[in-house]
């Protein structure tokens, strides 16, 4: 919706466009095809569903269709190979396009792994190799119109891109002589008497002096030229202009940001530190860096948790206020993107998916940001680029040039981290783009030197700007340059001052100082000990100045400014003090906030709309405590605490161009509530102020213009139309026409409706709102666009989106003997939040329906079937198949496949006096499983009935279980049927485990050909797989189609189901059963072991109960001991304590005599976890044995 808009308006910035093909800025999230459905083992939270992402593409699709119901447009895909990576891709791509012929467009391009990029840039050999493998990828999909490209380039994402530097001394010396051309000006360059240029090498210069800058520059310039090299080479080899985005930190960069941006050509960082100790500064020299070339892209989370599989590992709680929080903070950097970490890093706990703890609360929250930052971005990037009259220097001479790997970077951050505070609007200018033009325009200069001088000849820069117009400042630092310059004379020995004077009280000085002697006529500005000046002010014959401060100004702050959060306070004597030199420097300060600790942030316009982000200037990791926690990562575990941190009253102002023009309304989008409400504000002659009580942070939203808009409570249902009253009203006395528009996620839209005032007063109207089924339901944001006279005002409003009617399949597998005709029941749940009619299901020629079927109510339908034969084989011996696994591996028609890469990959161990063998889980988070084949001339792919006997060393407190290829079916749950779950108890202890593979089909379907795989990290010594005779019983894969109408229009859906024959042998009647007695049976649940009775519900309104004596009905257990019943509600309840996995139940009029012979219990499940344990229900049966007739029910369980 905004990406036309963008497209064209985007020429006139100039810069590198960060505009995706569909002209929307980047909201992109890190994304991890890891996961191959159940168990998420190692996880930090509770996913809604397990899902596959690795094969399985309609749950691809669903996991790309929810991202972009929430305004990502983006996913960086963890890649780690050509092979199984590029396959995922493949897949990803495929379904990301269908979901783009439904108007979803997602972007996805490879986030390089640290194995695949050879991080020696400037070497020859890393440039081939890197070249080899990126070209790969992009032969193969670069051309997919889904393939993410930036600018005309294709994107690719870097994991770590710093920089190994390498290089020879004779290469040094090349670059040298290019540089200086003879010896003799080395000499002279670097105050050296080096005889011969075979002297010269990488290891001789030392830090802080010009031959190390020299130094850096060659490290710089080979990083550069192997980039630019490598662009050329994937030009050639594959035809696509190509651009990289890298995260890189400040200790192993070895360059400064401008180098990085010119050679990889974006920046951001997979780091959580940076967000929670320096959510502006650092981004804000990135950011500003990006101007003059590449991208930035501000990386935000809601939380970090690792401890479950990196122990002590890491932990930021999920605190309500972190997220948002978070991207407030990266509004105010004026990012040219946005990429959240992560989408689906499970391992690490930093993921937006939707969680069973947390719900879609991430979601949402990206939803309602992801739109503020697209609405704004165009006036977003011209405030970016336009130049401020207030710049702090970016001296990356001292840090990346003098010391390598950013020494000396306090002294920017101080300055950077002093002004955010006083919400003064200004521009971070590295010192490589210090020129008369880029200076033109600016008032005042803040250049900290870190006790050294820039880069030669860029003081010279500095100080013609000077003396070029009247009425600038130079605010300089500790520089020896300077103080000579304006002829002071300097004293031989260094000086420190330890303290200074200012407002009546002593503040900290760093400790390292000029011994200024003599400063001509400077005014000072400060005292410092022993009457030496720390600040003096001199004035040029032209009305320029030079403040000149006798020591680290903004590593003092910084000092002073980490004391003070520690405390949960902001150093506010120190913030008096920049203010006060700030308005040496300008005459005036414009403050966005009455507040040091709250910053009103730059203030952007989406069309007539402001958007005036403001947040706490003490970052998020200062703010919130954390609590020691131990290996659990329970629902207490995860309850954060925050200090007591008291409401702030903030007055807040903001300049107006029209200060006199209309206002619609003010609103604000608070930390608590997470919604716009309205507030007041006064005028003043500039513009308007507000006070508002603030905590962590705030976006403010002021619309211009005399058209305010007035709609009640959004509330729609997925599916839904829902007609809406709407009010305009019109402050103005002027006539007034436009159109009122809808801008919101996929699949909710509005008719444009047109307006026309001929004077002031209200509108009453009515518009449709459509929800498709596909919307997403919870609490949505959406926006309304008013566009009349040239203005186009934007009205954020909340939205709730109720669930359809849904349909859950209670009954996955319906059973009976084989071959009769049986009455099976199908329980059809409503999950959804409206009722649905004329429900009806059919499966083959057989036909249920059902009137209404409420929301959250479930229903019993019953259908007549014939199952299909048995067709047992024939009778055969056991068979069994062993592996022995360790040192020397012994293989009995059973093998360990040995996987050199992949989720297979293995290692030997020794543990609990035995070899074993272990999946290699420091490989990858994938390295889960040991595959196994089963030799074809003992067990040839078939239908059998096997126990497998796992030997196993106890070691932690985790699970395991087999996914075997079975004979149910040929889709990706038949070729990876899930066995029972063996839990482990760190006994540290062998142990062996008995575990039942009913069909074991063993065709070689799974990965790398194999017939089976232990899941889970867990010592193995021996594997023994051991056949049964024969089955007893056998699936066949089924649908069962249902139709319904939900808002007046008629809707399918069709769910999986298997068909259960049962040998009919065991199923007789016992003596004493009339003839045509139809069983049914009790299925055991999951939680088995924990909760063996249940309680069973029968409709006292079926008719074969309607036949029966209620007041002398008896029910029988196993045991042939009565159970009590009652009637509740229209139902017949009893528990029912069951023996096995499935049995059958019969019920007698108890006023009869009792006869043990009447009676009995028919358990199938043999002791071990029954063919439909599988299933999280269960069915029951009661049998009249007088009248005849049969009793059908069925009740979930609350986990479902």
């Amino acid at each position: 919706m905004w990406g036309a808009a963008l497209l064209l308006a985007w020429t006139a910035l100039g810069g590198m466009e960060p505009l995706l093909p569909n002209g929307e800025p980047v909201v992109g999230a890190y994304y991890y095809p890891w996961f191959q459905g159940p168990p998420f083992r190692h996880v930090g939270w509770t996913p809604e569903f397990e899902y596959n992402n690795v094969s399985d593409p309609a749950q691809i699709r669903a996991v790309l269709k929810a991202m972009t119901d929430y305004g990502i447009n983006f996913a960086a895909l963890s890649y780690w190979d050509n092979e199984r990576s590029l396959r995922i891709l493949d897949l990803t791509l495929q379904q990301a396009a269908n979901l783009a012929q439904e108007g979803r467009r997602l972007y996805l391009s490879p986030y390089l792994e640290p194995p695949t990029v050879d991080k020696r840039f400037g070497e020859g050999e890393a440039q081939r190799r890197n070249a080899e493998f990126i070209a790969a990828y992009l032969k193969a999909l670069g051309r997919h119109p889904l393939f993410a490209a930036l600018g005309g380039s294709q994107w690719s994402n870097i994991y770590m891109a710093h920089y190994l530097p390498t290089g020879t001394d004779e290469e040094f010396r090349a670059f040298l002589r290019q540089r200086y051309g003879s010896l003799e000006a080395l000499n002279r360059a670097w105050g050296s008497a080096f005889a011969e240029w075979g002297q010269v090498g990488l290891e001789t210069p030392r830090p802080g002096t010009l031959a190390f800058a020299d130094r850096q520059r060659f490290h710089a310039q080979r990083l550069r030229e192997g980039w630019e090299g490598l662009r050329k080479e994937l030009l050639r080899r594959t035809g696509y202009p190509t651009l990289f985005v890298g995260d890189c930190e400040d200790a192993p960069s070895v360059v400064g940001p401008v180098d990085y941006l010119q050679a990889v050509g974006g920046m951001t960082w997979y780091s959580f530190g940076y967000p929670l100790t320096q959510p502006f500064r650092r981004a804000k020299v990135l950011s500003d860096t990006a101007r003059y070339g590449g991208l930035f892209l501000y990386t935000l989370s809601p939380g970090y948790v690792d401890r479950q599989q990196r122990w002590g590992g890491g932990r930021v709680e999920r605190d309500p206020f972190l997220y948002p929080y978070a991207w407030v903070q990266a509004l105010s950097t004026l990012p040219d993107g946005i990429l959240i970490l992560t989408h689906s890093e499970w391992f690490e706990g930093s993921i937006i998916d939707v969680t069973k703890e947390y719900g879609k609360r991430e979601y949402e929250t990206t939803e309602l940001y992801a739109s503020l930052f697209k609405a704004a971005f165009l006036d977003l990037q011209r405030r970016k680029r336009s130049r401020k009259p207030l710049a702090v220097v970016a001296n990356e001479y001292v840090p990346f040039r003098l010391h390598a790997g950013g020494v000396g970077l306090e002294d920017v951050y101080g300055c950077i981290q002093a002004l955010e505070g006083l919400t003064s609007e200004f521009d971070v200018l590295p010192e490589a783009f210090l020129s008369a033009q880029e200076l033109e325009g600016r008032r005042m200069l803040l250049v900290p030197n870190c006790g050294l001088s820039l880069e030669p000849a860029k003081n010279e820069v500095l100080w013609q700007w000077l003396q070029a117009a009247p009425n600038r400042t130079a605010l300089v630092t500790l520089s020896p340059w300077w103080a000579q310059r304006l002829g002071w004379r300097l004293g031989k020995e260094a000086l420190d001052l330890r303290r200074f004077q200012f407002g009546g009280q002593w503040l900290e000085d760093a400790g390292e100082n000029l011994n200024l002697e003599e400063w001509g006529e400077a005014e000072v500005l400060l005292w410092g000990e022993w009457r030496r000046p720390k600040a003096l002010r001199q004035r040029l014959p032209n009305g320029s100045q030079v403040l000149f401060w006798n020591g680290r100004l903004g590593e003092e702050f910084l000092r002073a400014f980490s004391q003070a959060i520690q405390k949960g306070k902001v150093p506010e004597p120190w913030y008096r003090l920049v203010e006060h030199l700030l308005i040496a420097g300008m005459g005036h300060l414009e403050r966005g906030s009455d507040v040091y600790e709250i910053k009103r942030a730059t203030p952007l316009r989406a069309g007539s709309t402001w958007l005036i982000p403001a947040a706490n200037v003490i970052p998020w990791g200062y703010i919130v405590q954390h609590r020691e926690v131990g290996w659990g990562l329970g629902k207490d575990h995860s309850a954060e605490e925050t200090k007591p941190w008291e409401r702030l009253q903030v007055r807040f102002h903001l300049p107006l161009p029209d200060p006199k023009g209309p206002i619609a309304e003010l609103q604000v989008l608070d930390s608590d509530s997470q919604r716009f409400a309205p507030l007041h504000f006064l005028r003043v002659p500039d513009g308007i102020q507000w006070v508002y009580p603030m905590k962590f942070h705030a976006i403010f939203a002021l619309v211009e213009g005399p058209l305010r808009l007035e709609v009640p409570p959004l509330r729609i249902h997925a599916g839904e139309r829902v007609s809406v009253p709407i009010t305009l009203r019109n402050a103005s006395q002027a006539p007034l026409q436009g159109h009122l528009t809808l801008e919101a996620g996929p699949g909710l839209r509005m008719e444009p409706l047109p307006f026309r005032f001929a004077g002031p007063g209200g509108l009453p109207l009515q518009t449709t709102l459509e929800a498709d089924f596909t919307y997403a339901t919870g609490q949505r944001s959406v926006c309304f666009v008013a566009e009349y006279d040239g203005r186009k005002a934007r009205f954020w409003r909340p939205l709730e989106c109720l669930a359809p009617p849904l349909l859950a399949l209670r009954t996955p597998r319906l059973g009976g003997p084989a071959g009769q005709e049986v009455t099976v029941p199908v329980v059809l749940a409503n999950v959804g939040q409206a009722d649905a009619e004329e429900v009806r299901i059919r499966l083959g020629e057989a036909e249920a329906r059902c009137g209404r079927l409420p929301a959250g109510q479930e229903a019993t339908l019953l259908l007549a079937l014939r199952l299909p034969p048995l067709s047992l084989p024939p009778f055969e011996e056991p068979k069994q198949v062993t592996a022995l696994l360790g040192e020397e591996p012994e293989e009995h028609g059973l093998r360990l496949l040995r996987v050199p890469e992949g989720d297979g990959q293995s290692r030997v161990i020794a543990v609990g006096g035995f070899s074993a063998v272990v999946a290699d889980a420091a490989k990858g988070p994938e390295v889960r499983y040991l595959y196994f084949q089963v030799a074809d001339e003992v067990l040839p792919p078939g239908n059998y009935e096997v126990v497998a006997e796992v030997e196993y060393f106890d070691t932690s407190e985790g699970s395991f279980l087999i996914e075997y290829d079975s004979a149910i079916g040929d889709d990706l749950e038949a070729r990876y049927r899930d066995s029972r779950v063996v839990r482990l108890r760190n006994s540290r202890q062998w142990e062996t485990a008995e575990v039942r593979l009913p069909a074991a089909h063993f065709g070689g379907r799974q990965n790398y050909g194999a017939d089976l795989r232990i899941s889970g990290v867990v010592p193995v010594r021996r594997l023994t797989l051991r056949t049964r005779p024969r089955p007893l019983e056998r699936e066949i894969p089924a649908t069962l189609e249902v139709g319904y109408r939900a808002f007046g229009r008629a809707q399918r859906t069709a769910f999986p189901v298997r068909l259960v024959s049962l040998e009919p042998e065991p199923l007789r009647l016992p003596p004493g059963v009339p003839p045509g007695a139809l069983p049914l049976f009790v299925v055991k649940p999951y939680d088995w072991e924990t909760n063996p009775t249940l309680t069973l519900s029968l409709p006292l309104s079926h008719p074969s109960l309607a036949r029966m004596d209620l007041r002398s009905l008896a029910l029988v257990d196993a045991e042939g001991r009565r159970v009590p019943c009652e009637a509740r509600e229209e139902r017949l309840e009893f528990p029912a304590t069951l023996s096995g996995t499935v049995s059958v139940f019969y019920a007698f009029d108890g006023a009869s005599p009792l006869r043990s012979s009447d009676l009995r219990l028919f358990d199938r499940s043999q002791g071990e976890d029954g063919f439909l344990a599988a299933e999280n229900t269960h069915l029951a049966l009661l049998w009249d044995e007088r009248r005849g007739g049969m009793l059908v029910s069925f009740k979930n369980k609350a986990s479902d």
